[in-house]
Formats: C-alpha cells, structure tokens, sequence
C-alpha cells in the first residue's frame, strides 16, 4: 500500500518523513483488522508492504538522509521510503513535474 504526501513548501526531511510515518505506523498496527474490509471492498492493498511516497518543492532533499531513528522506524515498519522533489514553480499552477528521486 502506498501512502503519499504532497508538501507546498519543503521541511526538513527527517521531520517530514517522520510525521508521515506516523501514518504509515497507524495502517501496520492496525493491518490485521483492516484486512478484511479492504478484502469486502475488492482494494488490490498489500498492507505488509507499505511504501511512503514524500513530493516536496525542496532541492535540498537531493542530499537529504534520515537520521536514525527514522530509518529503525522504517525498517521496523518494512517501510519503503521514496522522496521525490519537484519544480518548486508549480504551486502557481498546481501541475507538479518530478525533477528527481531520493530513495531511503
């Protein structure tokens, strides 16, 4: 299952993929009970495979790392993290165009 974020203005990395997981945390505790409902709904979600997808108008995350915390938090949540950073020109029209991508 893939949870993406959007951001309009960067942060630090870290702080943005650590509030995120805090998503991410929530589907893996409570995958077990969220199973079935996604089975009645007919989803094509694999909840044992999360990935977090971060778009962010930021350069900086061309050099970012995570510290690690965050990276125990995502290997414990056999978490994929993916962040791409975008044209920070597009809040003016909202057409969003990856420029790049940051694998953790």
């Amino acid at each position: 299952m893939d949870v993406l974020e959007v951001k309009k203005q960067g942060e630090d990395m870290t702080s943005a993929v650590s509030q995120k997981l805090s998503y991410v945390e929530w589907l893996f505790k409570y995958r077990e009970q969220l199973k079935p409902r996604i089975e009645q709904l007919g989803w094509d979600v694999d909840l044992d495979k999360l990935k977090l997808i971060m778009l962010a108008p930021d350069t900086k995350i061309k050099n970012a790392g995570l510290d690690m915390t965050v990276l125990e938090q995502v290997k414990r949540l056999n978490c994929e993290v993916t962040a791409a950073y975008i044209d920070p020109g597009w809040i003016k029209d909202e057409i969003i165009s990856v420029t790049g991508i940051n694998r953790f």
